[in-house]
């Protein structure tokens, strides 16, 4: 939608521009993208959302994991189900990183908070899982749907009676990533290389629009 709008703003401000217009009506077009990025909740939201997953059993660890990941790593949900454990790789004594494909084939490292590494280890271990095995797998070791994380979050998000006034999805998690990043004083190219957005000017849809935090800065500290 936010592509169709721009091709057509863009046609309406060369017609303006070359004089066959009189006006630039293009300019009434709203930038839908901006408002989807307003979509976002605050760490303290995000914060109620993941602790109702957190459990004893080994689909509440794996479920609590990888919403602390998808967190703190701004992934797309795709990318987060198909992460494999060869992908992710210690960075000194107390940091991993996550290296995943995205759009286009592009291929991007991702380095992880201590907080969240540890946790992404110790589920590592606790899950047995090595090579071309899925991290966050099914029960029977099968690449999670995409179906089963959006009612995972939906669930988690009802759990902690959460009323935003928009459907919590897991892409909402990238959201939230862009924005705090960029609240904390992130400097937009890194967010942009965090996010593998081939363009600044995508990224920089959230500049304006990250609410202001509550509590924690974030989840990870």
């Amino acid at each position: 939608m936010h592509r169709r709008c721009a091709a057509v703003k863009s046609l309406l401000s060369f017609a303006h521009g070359l004089g066959y217009l009189p006006f630039n009506v293009g300019k009434a077009l709203r930038n839908k993208a901006r408002e989807t990025a307003r979509r976002c909740l605050t760490t303290q939201q995000l914060c109620a959302l993941i602790n109702t997953t957190r459990g004893a059993d080994r689909t509440s660890k794996r479920n609590y994991t990888l919403l602390r990941v998808l967190d703190s790593s701004g992934c797309r949900s795709a990318e987060i189900r198909a992460l494999a454990a060869r992908n992710v790789l210690e960075r000194g004594a107390h940091r991993v990183s996550m290296t995943v494909r995205g759009k286009g084939d592009r291929i991007r490292t991702i380095l992880l908070g201590k907080k969240v590494s540890r946790l992404l280890k110790s589920w590592i271990q606790y899950k047995g899982v090595v090579g071309d095995d899925v991290v966050f797998a099914t029960p029977g070791g099968r690449v999670m749907h995409s179906s089963t994380l959006c009612k995972l979050v939906k669930k988690a998000a009802a759990d902690a009676e959460l009323d935003v006034g928009f459907t919590i999805t897991p892409h909402a998690f990238r959201h939230c990533f862009a924005s705090h990043s960029l609240d904390r004083g992130t400097p937009v190219h890194v967010v942009s290389r965090d996010l593998g957005h081939k363009s600044l000017a995508t990224t920089s849809i959230y500049v304006d629009a990250a609410p202001t935090m509550t509590g924690a800065d974030a989840l990870d500290g």
